[in-house]
């Protein structure tokens, strides 16, 4: 496993063992991706992208939640992403399309 992914593998992992606190996980990793100088890999690229949005959907807005439940993630469904991506990232960032172009 690269640099990079070990970086954001302790982020989730901080995360999803509540060693961080949502805001400053939502904080530190969008702040992180931001100012990614280093290089990586397009496939590791893509999944901490999509995640950057996943975090960007995020909402403990109720109102909003409810406006729209297909665009806002509430903290359960970020945790369930953050997991997926976890897992991906150790798995060698296999996604699931190419899992079935195989």
């Amino acid at each position: 496993m690269n640099e990079v992914a070990n970086t954001y593998l302790a982020l989730l992992e901080r995360f999803l063992t509540c060693e961080l606190s949502l805001v400053d996980f939502q904080r530190t990793y969008l702040r992180q991706f931001n100012n990614e100088t280093r290089d990586m890999d397009e496939a590791l690229f893509e999944l901490l992208d999509e995640f950057f949005g996943d975090l960007d959907s995020f909402s403990a807005d109720p109102v909003l939640l409810a406006a729209r439940p297909d665009f806002y993630l509430d903290e359960a469904n970020l945790r369930i992403k953050a997991r997926d991506v976890l897992r991906r990232v150790r798995a060698g960032y296999i996604t699931e399309k190419v899992a079935l172009t195989k």
